[in-house]
């Protein structure tokens, strides 16, 4: 009688399992042939999802198994990432040898606070990741676009927490292991032994080189913002995505609109419905640039305060609207720029190709002649050097 093999036991299984027990909290799409295959647990909540059949491995097992064609990975992704969930991709790296198991290794991690990926991302919105420390009875949040570079930070005590976190509303948070949380909410771990080993790669260097200071004595902060680079540095393999300076979020210049007051306002969606269409962000939008349409967003949760600044952004409005002319040049100029803050970002951690390159350089070429035109039509108005102050 042959003695069967344990089907745990296979190489191959033992492969699956010693890469999955580095990313317990994700979905690995483990690479055979044509197809990613899922296992156990995996198999059960992607099929669940994803509504692709679940059948098993090995029956006398019954080792749970669903999988999909790698061609057409980017579909099925997209929906674990809009259904929170976090994605380990492992693909064959090595040559089939036989009577050996093929060579793999994790190429990719997606998680819904740092995709890159066009079709991943609502381009009206930013697409934010918070990290969140305490220190005392002060909260450190920082938070970041990946996909377009803001980073900003604040601190607060817990009576604003909650609120803080639900203007943010961020789609991914981190935290360190000592906090808890109110109102239930998902949050991501940080692996703090995985956080002491850390060796910041080369562009993670110089970024904290450059900007570590700026949250000198303010702990919170500070170990929200290292939290945030060592998170993003493991996600993104040394190829760190391309970040802003922090920037302080609200200041004395700005009315920091809580939570509930954007809602009961209807600023970006209304009370009954919660729909877009009818909100004052739907009736005011005609801006022509995705990176408007969240520069717009941003600037309605945050009113100014400041009535020289209240008067500039005046001024600019009735130029525009007494210089028609002028105006329909920068707006055919606008038609022509695209997402070129999320463009680049995704060429520098290698998820852009040629038609990321293409629509970059045919952005900045506009870009160039937009700001030569009001440079040609404003240089000698205050004008000029608000919008030039105000560009980013």
């Amino acid at each position: 009688m042959v003695k069967q093999t344990d089907p745990l036991k296979t190489p191959m299984m033992k492969q699956y399992l010693e890469i999955k027990k580095n990313y317990k909290d994700a979905i690995l799409f483990y690479r055979l042939g044509d197809f990613y295959e899922m296992f156990f647990d995996d198999a059960i909540k992607a099929s669940e999802i994803l509504n692709i059949t679940l059948t098993s491995r090995h029956k006398e097992a019954n080792i749970p198994l669903a999988g999909i064609p790698y061609h057409s990975s980017e579909t099925y992704l997209k929906k674990l990432i809009e259904a929170g969930e976090k994605v380990v991709i492992c693909e064959q790296v090595g040559k089939p040898i036989p009577g050996k198991t093929v060579k793999r290794k994790v190429v990719r991690i997606l998680t819904p606070g740092t995709v890159v990926q066009e079709d991943a991302l609502d381009e009206t919105n930013n697409n934010f990741i918070l990290s969140l420390s305490k220190n005392g009875d002060l909260f450190g949040l920082v938070w970041a676009d990946v996909s377009c570079g803001e980073l900003l930070f604040l601190s607060c005590e817990k009576e604003l927490l909650i609120d803080n976190i639900k203007k943010i509303a961020p789609k991914e948070i981190i935290v360190e292991n000592n906090i808890e949380l109110l109102n239930n909410l998902k949050v991501q771990l940080i692996d703090e032994e995985k956080y002491d080993l850390w060796v910041p790669s080369t562009t993670v260097a110089k970024y904290l080189e450059e900007y570590d200071s700026v949250f000198e004595n303010e702990l919170a902060l500070k170990k929200s913002f290292l939290f945030l680079l060592f998170y993003l540095d493991s996600l993104y393999f040394g190829k760190f995505p391309p970040l802003r300076e922090p920037f302080r979020y609200k200041n004395e210049q700005v009315l920091g609109l809580d939570a509930n007051t954007i809602l009961n306002l209807e600023i970006e969606k209304t009370l009954i419905g919660a729909n877009k269409k009818g909100s004052l962000l739907w009736a005011i939008d005609k801006t022509l640039t995705s990176m408007g349409k969240r520069f717009l967003r941003t600037i309605l949760k945050n009113p100014l305060t400041d009535i020289e600044q209240i008067k500039e952004r005046q001024n600019i409005v009735s130029y525009f609207c007494e210089n028609s002319d002028f105006m329909y040049e920068i707006e055919q100029l606008l038609k022509k720029v695209k997402d070129f803050e999320r463009t680049l970002s995704r060429i520098l951690v290698k998820r852009g190709g040629p038609r990321e390159i293409k629509s970059l350089a045919i952005s900045i070429e506009n870009a160039v002649n937009l700001s030569k035109i009001i440079e040609k039509n404003l240089f000698e108005s205050k004008l000029y050097k608000y919008l030039l102050k105000k560009s980013y």
